[in-house]
């Protein structure tokens, strides 16, 4: 089966986790392929994604071929999982500029903020299915 995206992500930042997990229970058509940045055999597999960037920014593969990053990625990822409405802006020209630095300036603090937000585990996937 091939998928619309690949969406690389960091494992290990729980943050970055919990939407991956959230993204997964809701992409029911089975579009998108996780693949964490962290595994072993990454870059045996992924040979054109460089996991230093990766684990700087969001990397994608749109559609088999086209490699995207950023907010690009999570506009891609949500859109497929039915929510379009709530992640259009991102992409607006208006508003692009400005959601790509915020976007910037928590990829380089991910890991700082998830420490803040997501203590006792609340950021796994354990966590929340309680809450459902």
């Amino acid at each position: 089966m091939s998928h619309e995206l690949i969406f690389f992500f960091d494992g290990l930042c729980p943050l970055c986790t919990r939407e991956v997990n959230f993204l997964r229970q809701k992409d029911h058509k089975n579009k998108i392929l996780f693949e964490d940045i962290n595994q072993k055999n990454f870059e045996k597999r992924y040979k054109t994604i460089n996991k230093k960037e990766a684990g700087k920014v969001l990397h994608g593969i749109w559609n088999g071929n086209e490699l995207i990053k950023g907010l690009d990625v999570t506009y891609q990822a949500w859109r497929l999982v039915g929510y379009s409405l709530l992640v259009r802006p991102l992409r607006w020209p208006v508003l692009r500029n400005f959601f790509d630095l915020l976007y910037n300036i928590f990829a380089k603090h991910r890991h700082s903020i998830s420490s803040m937000i997501c203590s006792e585990n609340t950021c796994s996937l354990e966590a929340q299915n309680k809450n459902e």
